[in-house]
């Protein structure tokens, strides 16, 4: 087993994060990303329209969203 330093540890739980995000920024085409943006957005318009904040809108809401 190989032993490393308090500096190395901190480095490594450092840069972690910042691995993590260009992963979640890479694992999708751009077309994805654009796709869930419009997505996204018409869900925003719709909420609003519904007047349901979107992080709060319950599955009824999402279904009602999906299939109308």
């Amino acid at each position: 087993m190989q032993v490393i330093s308090v500096d190395e540890m901190i480095t490594i739980q450092e840069s972690i994060p910042r691995a993590a995000e260009i992963l979640r920024r890479e694992a999708h085409s751009e077309n994805t990303h654009r796709a869930y943006t419009k997505a996204w957005n018409r869900f925003l318009h719709y909420c609003g329209e519904k007047e349901i904040e979107p992080q709060k809108a319950s599955t009824n809401d999402v279904v009602d969203f999906l299939f109308n």
